[in-house]
């Protein structure tokens, strides 16, 4: 077996003189070879799928087949009298496989030639080769005991007949199909299937960030690339009417995208990968969709252009605890997320509870960095006037869409929720504000965290982009130079606003919430970490905190949720606070419980009710 190169997934079976003795039609089996029998079973078991490639009457065929109770090990069987090489390009084509994963065997060398010429890259072998295929290394599989794999392609193979019969269009009859899409964020526990994922896709593989091939290493690597507090990850499992295809795809977001672009989430693809088993179904598309349209650097070529516009309105998100149902949002509202990084992060998680939702989180523009978390600046996003704030949004390379929008308008619908991260307030830094219109800015090098453009002047500044010279191109250092410029001449520093003025602009943004509307805000964890694990309790957080706690009792559509009721210890954090996944996904639970227990703003008084005595 020299000439193969390439493990394989699929085995084709030509059948007289090569799986039995004999020919079918003429003069009948001599023998039927047990050993072939069982080497089908064993593949099977390996999730080595077979099939058949055979000139033969297709219901002898199959009867006899059924009699040896071997038929349903096979998936797509071929077997008619037409010529062989087309027949294995069509079946190759519906188990949706590339031809080098793909092995025929054929006693004529006639079929072979055929064969290999109409279906290039394809492995053909002489029926000679059959007594080693068990111990060949490239027949090993993985372990399939349960036949997950052929039923998978079971499914397949009947979806692919009802499709043929079905009466009007292809999307008619997805339709009539039912899929529904699972996002499973627990990629420990199925961390193999995702390495199969990124390493052995091909068609459906839209980054090809390949992982290393000895198993233990890649899963190491996965690790590696999942642990920082942006990374967001999901397995993507797929049902239909006719069963469960298991998981079929991977993503892996990093936040922060090169270009903002109003409506498409601020994050970049790292993985985006798919198996071609749900091909034609266009789930890949939904899930960029879901997603919101991350950037996304294609590497090769892909079967499915996701620029395409499609409704895939036959596609909806599964149950998590039910996936044969449809999942129903946990509120008829929309969600307006506002906050830091986690903003970006904590949002992935919570979109499936609500029927639409928004993000403004901290974000990267032109080499400048903006922390948009604090009351004021959420304050002077909404009081904006947009004819008057443009030039200053050019001057700085913002875009308005992010610096300049009134969230509690009536644009963002009725009885919206809001989940705001203020936590920058918890620290009461001094801030820079626009000298003729009082508009604040917290903006810094996009590559300096901290540093005052201002304070720091032209040549500090300087100094700066020298030492991160690899992140800035020219255009980018012109721009952040004339930023930095534009701010000295228009800004200036002002102190940090004290804990009372604070909770008085925190008021402020209660009292915005229009009727029938609920708001959460989210708080950090207390204890600061640097990044060498030295941690400390952070005594502002905790001020932050109790004043809050004590603002939003006076509302019964106000609430909090704090990181900390969620956290199970220091090993959870990655520095001060950023955090990693799994704690993102449990305080997108939490945010979702808290909601629950506040009740809408009412039409009449914002104050809680309180029992009087009677006099």
């Amino acid at each position: 077996m020299r000439f193969m190169n390439e493990a394989i997934r699929l085995v084709i079976w030509d059948l007289d003189e090569t799986f039995w003795r004999g020919t079918v039609t003429e003069g009948g089996i001599k023998e039927y070879i047990q050993a072939n029998h069982d080497i089908i079973i064993e593949l099977a078991r390996r999730g080595i799928m077979s099939s058949i490639c055979s000139k033969n009457d297709h219901a002898a065929i199959q009867s006899i087949l059924e009699e040896k109770g071997l038929w349903d090990y096979f998936i797509f069987p071929s077997i008619s009298w037409a010529a062989k090489g087309a027949r294995i390009a069509s079946l190759i084509e519906a188990v949706q496989l590339r031809p080098e994963t793909v092995l025929f065997i054929d006693d004529n060398p006639n079929n072979l030639a055929e064969t290999k010429a109409i279906v290039p890259g394809l492995q053909v072998a002489a029926e000679d080769i059959i007594p080693g295929i068990l111990e060949h290394p490239l027949f090993r599989g993985k372990n399939d005991q349960e036949l997950t794999r052929l039923a998978q392609y079971k499914l397949l193979e009947q979806k692919a007949r009802d499709s043929v019969q079905h009466e009007g269009n292809n999307e008619d009859f997805l339709r009539s199909c039912g899929i529904r899409v699972q996002i499973d964020y627990d990629i420990e526990n199925n961390i193999d299937r995702a390495v199969e994922l990124i390493n052995r896709t091909n068609q459906l593989n839209y980054t090809k960030q390949r992982l290393p091939e000895d198993l233990q290493e890649a899963r190491e690597e996965l690790r590696h690339q999942l642990k920082p507090f942006d990374r967001q990850a999901g397995l993507i499992r797929v049902y239909d009417k006719y069963g469960d295809y298991g998981y079929v795809g991977f993503f892996m977001t990093l936040m922060s995208r090169r270009t903002l672009i109003k409506g498409d989430g601020n994050r970049q693809l790292f993985h985006f990968c798919f198996s071609c088993r749900t091909l034609g179904m266009y789930v890949e598309q939904w899930v960029y969709e879901f997603l919101e349209r991350p950037e996304l650097k294609i590497v090769g070529e892909v079967l499915t252009d996701l620029s395409v516009p499609r409704p895939m309105d036959w596609i909806s998100l599964a149950d998590p605890s039910r996936p044969d149902e449809e999942a129903t949002p946990s509120f008829d509202s929309k969600l307006i997320v506002y906050g830091g990084c986690e903003a970006h992060i904590v949002s992935v998680y919570l979109k499936r509870h609500f029927s639409a939702m928004t993000v403004y989180g901290n974000f990267a523009a032109n080499g400048l960095f903006l922390r948009i978390n604090t009351a004021e600046v959420l304050l002077d996003m909404c009081d904006r006037d947009p004819a008057a704030y443009a030039p200053e949004a050019a001057a700085l390379g913002l875009p308005m869409h992010l610096t300049c929008d009134d969230i509690f308008g009536p644009a963002h619908g009725e009885q919206p929720i809001y989940m705001l991260n203020l936590s920058l307030d918890a620290h009461l830094n001094e801030r820079m504000r626009h000298g003729q219109t009082g508009w604040g800015l917290t903006a810094e090098p996009r590559f300096q965290p901290g540093l005052n453009f201002i304070r720091v002047g032209e040549q500090g500044l300087l100094q700066h982009i020298e030492a991160e010279s690899k992140h800035y191109d020219a255009d980018k250092r012109a721009h952040l130079l004339a930023a930095a410029k534009h701010v000295r001449e228009h800004y200036t520093v002002v102190p940090a606003a004290s804990l009372d003025e604070v909770m008085s602009y925190t008021r402020e943004l209660i009292e915005r919430v229009p009727l029938g509307g609920r708001i959460v805000f989210a708080v950090n964890h207390h204890v600061g970490m640097e990044l060498d694990r030295t941690s400390w309790v952070d005594n502002r957080i905790i001020a932050y905190r109790e004043a809050l706690e004590n603002l939003v009792a006076e509302y019964s559509y106000a609430g909090i949720a704090s990181v900390s009721e969620v956290l199970r210890g220091e090993h959870e954090q990655t520095n001060a606070d950023h955090y990693v996944r799994e704690v993102y996904l449990r305080f997108a639970d939490l945010v979702v419980e808290r909601t629950q227990s506040l009740l809408p703003r009412p039409a009449v008084g914002t104050f809680r009710e309180v029992a009087l005595e009677p006099s």
